[in-house]
């Protein structure tokens, strides 16, 4: 399912980090993936709070991917691959579902009371809260979306 490991690009002495897995499209999947990005978000010095926000991130954007991008049941392939720079996390996520750019989704009015808010539309809305930067793109027939985080790393114990 994963891939893990350094990569050394650049000349800064501390190696970059990914990981690199594909999901089955199934929401069964994502529990190893969030995990897997979280030991990597560990590894890069990301605090808890950057920790989680980027999982967050993550499980929103493919949970809807999961859910909204495919018409049938059947299996479909989801791309994910993070690279952690010192001070950056920066997650793609790549599926051959119909087009659909979430930058194009309004915000939710959250000063409307709850019954007169349709519901959903709070997932886009917290990636690009939690996002430095949001991008997408349809290209060879795939979307592909780009969250990146900026953060201050730990002091090395």
């Amino acid at each position: 399912m994963e891939q893990e490991g350094p990569s050394r690009e650049g000349t800064d002495q501390r190696a970059d980090l990914s990981l690199s897995c594909c999901l089955n499209g199934r929401l069964s999947s994502l529990p190893a993936v969030l995990q897997a990005l979280d030991r990597l978000l560990i590894r890069a010095g990301a605090d808890d709070e950057v920790r989680g926000e980027v999982r967050l991130m993550a499980e929103e954007a493919l949970v809807n991917i999961v859910s909204y991008a495919f018409d049938n049941d059947a299996p479909n392939t989801i791309h994910l691959h993070c690279v952690c720079t010192p001070g950056e996390v920066r997650l793609e996520l790549q599926d051959p579902g119909r087009p659909f750019n979430p930058l194009d989704v309004p915000p939710p009015d959250l000063m409307a009371p709850p019954e007169q808010r349709e519901a959903g539309g709070l997932g886009i809305h917290l990636i690009r809260a939690l996002a430095d930067s949001v991008v997408y793109d349809f290209r060879q027939g795939s979307n592909v979306l780009t969250l990146i985080r900026r953060f201050a790393c730990r002091a090395a114990a």
